[in-house]
């Protein structure tokens, strides 16, 4: 619910703009959640980059950011047995503060602005393929944007049942009250951040030492030339780096091959042998899975191959976003998998739609144990 100010017969003025109040508290939640959680768990490159401004700044100016938005809440919540004391020179300092604490803020909307430039940039180049054309630092920036227009130096929260103002506060400030409902969005926002933080992009590489019988590699785009797209290529190149460091003996490259096997185009097994072959890993070591259209057929048709062969144990290699419905589809076929990411080299953000997908197809997966199953042979 929005106070928007005592009734003009009790001596306050009615005070403007409640809609934009709301906005703001909402917005509050939803950056403040978002900053911390990502500090806190060392992930903020995953929508920044702040290798634009020194290599340092990745720790320091994320903490400095979320120090700023914490100082900014405390200067604008007022106590309820302040609010009958509150008087225009305190609003004054409160504003002065508030701004300085937004100063933060405006540097990270600058450096996401960089950043959307750069990504930009990189899609002009040859080779370079995103998986989703609008980079993560881009829709943070509009949402920081539509934060900061709304001057959010410029409003108090005020308790539910506070004392009444004693002065007519300027017409420039806006006041808002916490609710139930903003006090539930909170919860489950930080929730979700939680979630998609500390378990979404969960790893869960096998203990040092241990040589696994096979790396599975998840298939993804391909390019023209028959070539692996960019979320393809580190995902091979990282299997190719843990078999030359003898972590895995075997790889199997699964993926869609949709004009069939005989057929390069659109062949992402058959690009990932490409790669592997031109970094002289043998071709002994390596089985093709043509018919990997899904985390499900992959992870089956894995089974099948490490029974026929009388493995044991298995790597799956993906995007980092991927490896927890990996190693739910594992469990469902019997077969505990350990899991490790693969990460581009150029641009580490993480796909928003891809985030989004796994985020669906996870309690999917979850809830439905046979969905995407193969049929059986006959």
């Amino acid at each position: 619910m929005i106070d928007t100010g005592p009734s003009p017969t009790s001596g306050h003025p009615h005070l403007p703009w409640p809609r934009v109040a709301f906005n703001i508290t909402f917005l509050d939640y939803a950056i403040l959640a978002a900053a911390t959680v990502s500090l806190l768990t060392n992930q903020t490159w995953r929508w920044i980059d702040l290798r634009l401004v020194g290599f340092y700044s990745q720790i320091w100016l994320p903490a400095l950011w979320v120090l700023s938005l914490l100082f900014l809440r405390l200067v604008r919540q007022v106590p309820r047995n302040a609010a009958a004391t509150l008087t225009t020179a305190s609003l004054d300092r409160r504003g002065r503060m508030a701004t300085l604490a937004l100063l933060p803020s405006g540097l990270i909307a600058v450096i996401l602005l960089l950043n959307t430039i750069y990504f930009y940039h990189l899609m002009t180049l040859p080779g370079f393929d995103p998986s989703d054309p609008i980079p993560l630092c881009l829709y943070v920036l509009v949402v920081l944007l539509r934060w900061l227009a709304a001057r959010p130096d410029r409003y108090l929260v005020m308790p539910q049942k506070s004392a009444p103002l004693t002065i007519a506060p300027p017409r420039h400030w806006r006041f808002a009250t916490n609710s139930p409902l903003l006090t539930l969005f909170a919860a489950c926002w930080t929730a979700l951040m939680l979630y998609v933080f500390l378990f979404a992009f969960h790893a869960d590489p096998p203990p040092p030492g241990v040589t696994a019988d096979v790396g599975v590699v998840f298939g993804n785009n391909t390019l023209p030339g028959d070539v692996c797209g960019r979320a393809l290529r580190y995902r091979t190149m990282k299997a190719i780096h843990l078999y030359q460091r003898g972590v895995i003996r075997h790889l199997i490259l699964s993926g869609a091959a949709p004009d069939g096997q005989a057929s390069p185009a659109k062949n992402e097994p058959f690009a990932m042998l490409k790669l592997c072959l031109a970094h002289h890993l043998p071709r002994s070591a390596i089985i093709l899975d043509f018919h990997g259209n899904n985390t499900r057929y992959s992870c089956y048709n894995a089974r099948q191959i490490m029974l026929a062969h009388h493995w044991k144990t298995v790597i799956g290699i993906s995007s980092d976003y991927h490896l927890p419905r990996i190693e739910l589809a594992f469990a469902q076929n019997h077969i505990h998998a350990w899991t490790i990411a693969g990460h581009p080299v150029r641009w580490q953000q993480t796909s928003l739609f891809a985030l989004v997908r796994e985020l669906v197809g996870y309690p999917v997966y979850w809830l439905d144990p046979h969905y995407h199953q193969p049929e059986p042979a006959q």
